[in-house]
């Protein structure tokens, strides 16, 4: 029996909802403010597993335990931030959900997998099937196989925060 405990940080309810169906061993952070050394000592995680996130971890945090962030393009292309809005302006119809190590380069972590995925015109839909995807094939693969990242290879293409007002999707 598998007796490992992980956190999941996420703000998003689509992603809320796989956590909600997942064991006991699972636990949720989905505000900044419970996002602390304290709270993550009480847990104990194997695997810290960021999942659409609006922050910085803090260097406390990523240096003790093993963080997971999981980014929508195929780093290194497609670092900072909307990777959405950026992928439609770039043209991109298919990409790659990549799983990496946090450390202190923002989206530069060596990487535990990568998953394909396509674009759809509609945000929402293709955040949710994003979702399905990490928790149901790209957690459990890194949960199961402890595979050891490795560096990003590649150019670096950094796509920058679209300020315009968003549409919230809900």
């Amino acid at each position: 029996m598998n007796t490992e405990r992980y956190i999941i940080v996420t703000v998003k309810h689509w992603n809320i909802k796989h956590v909600k169906h997942m064991g006991d061993e699972y636990y949720l952070i989905s505000r900044k403010k419970d996002l602390t050394v304290e709270k993550i000592k009480e847990i104990n995680p194997r695997y810290i597993f960021v999942v659409h996130w609006h922050w910085l971890i803090p260097a406390e945090i990523y240096n003790r335990w093993e963080v997971v962030v999981f980014h929508m393009t195929d780093l290194p292309f497609g670092r900072g931030g909307s990777p959405y809005e950026n992928l439609v302006k770039y043209g991109v119809v298919h990409s790659k959900v990549s799983a990496f190590r946090c450390n202190e380069i923002l989206d530069g972590g060596p990487v535990y997998i990568k998953s394909e995925y396509f674009l759809s015109k509609d945000k929402k839909d293709t955040l949710c099937n994003i979702s399905g995807i990490i928790f149901g094939y790209m957690i459990p693969y890194i949960i199961n196989n402890n595979p050891i990242p490795i560096p990003q290879c590649g150019k670096v293409v950094s796509f920058k925060r679209d300020k315009r007002k968003k549409v919230v999707i809900r």
